[in-house]
């Protein structure tokens, strides 16, 4: 008896105007709370756009510290939700360095005037406070792009021919101390796991410049043939000898070898003997000092030698003086 009182005196979670008035306890200390007036600091996006036929020199931070003050749900709303939130400077609206016309500095009032899509709430102090921005005649140049990205090929399956990219070559433009060091641009980096067929893809080319370098396209397509695995063995692969013939005292050995490919399974149903080339230089044959020799394998694109067998070449070398018989030897 004593038990089941003191599990009746907990009843009241089954209650249900208890909870009811849990929650709308918490929902009006929540809605009190977030009426009142808060200080936070907000990041927000930041672009510096250059006067016409000018692009700016040094590399600028993609986002500036702004303190703002306002209500807890604005705040709350500027901090998670809103995402259009912006400050676009335009260097042709700044005044210019008197003492340098291809310089500017921006302060807190250019800042100020570049916010986009943020109102209710006040700006106090921005972080940086103040940018020295200097811009320089815009060049252009042409540039190999490079995927950069990680292909995991599902087990049994082969990437045949590589990764291709269209466009082959991007156009870059900015100031020219900052496109005289590149040669090739990136896209950003992707991941693509158990490709088991020929994949088509759209990427974005890398933005870590996108402050001081533009690049166009800004979308790159790339493309790849996927193959089932396989392995095929030549045998027979005559050694031919390049760049003159030699000597009859001279000895090979073996003639003929046999070559494991592998690749994908397409591809190396079109490869014959006539595709693999086993080849050994005149020259290193007669400079030879070891007995020993490596040949040269040349084999299609796209594909890669799993075994040769043998591995090298024996060479020997017969003596040319004529052998004296016993009798001459004797007298």
């Amino acid at each position: 008896m004593i038990v089941l009182d003191k599990i009746k005196q907990f009843s009241w979670f089954k209650n249900k105007s208890f909870w009811i008035i849990l929650f709308l306890t918490i929902f009006f200390w929540v809605y009190i709370s977030f009426s009142d007036t808060y200080i936070t600091m907000l990041e927000i996006p930041i672009t510096v756009v250059p006067p016409k036929g000018r692009a700016i020199e040094q590399e600028l931070n993609n986002f500036i510290n702004v303190e703002i003050e306002g209500s807890g749900w604005n705040l709350f709303n500027y901090m998670y939700i809103n995402k259009g939130k912006k400050c676009i400077v335009h260097l042709d609206n700044i005044e210019r360095n008197k003492e340098d016309t291809a310089s500017y500095i921006l302060n807190s009032v250019d800042f100020q005037k570049g916010l986009e899509n943020i109102n209710k709430v006040i700006p106090r102090k921005f972080y940086p406070a103040r940018l020295n921005i200097t811009t320089d005649r815009i060049v252009e140049k042409k540039v190999d792009i490079k995927p950069d990205v990680m292909l995991k090929v599902k087990e049994g399956f082969i990437l045949v021919g590589g990764v291709r990219t269209e466009p082959s070559t991007v156009v870059i433009s900015g100031n020219s101390k900052s496109l005289k060091n590149i040669n090739q641009w990136k896209t950003t980096y992707n991941e693509f796991k158990n490709i088991n067929a020929s994949f088509n893809y759209i990427l974005d080319v890398s933005d870590h410049l996108a402050s001081i370098i533009n690049v166009e396209p800004n979308k790159i397509k790339i493309n790849g043939e996927i193959q089932q695995y396989a392995e095929i063995t030549f045998d027979d692969i005559e050694l031919k000898i390049i760049g003159g013939q030699i000597p009859n005292n001279h000895i090979l050995l073996p003639h003929n070898f046999k070559v494991t490919l592998i690749g994908g399974i397409e591809l190396l149903n079109k490869i014959t003997h006539a595709d693999i080339e086993l080849t050994i230089d005149y020259d290193k044959i007669m400079n030879d000092t070891t007995g020993i020799l490596v040949p040269n394998l040349k084999i299609p694109p796209f594909t890669k030698t799993m075994d040769i067998s043998p591995k090298v070449i024996y060479h020997k070398v017969k003596s040319s003086k004529p052998i004296k018989n016993k009798l001459q030897a004797n007298t």
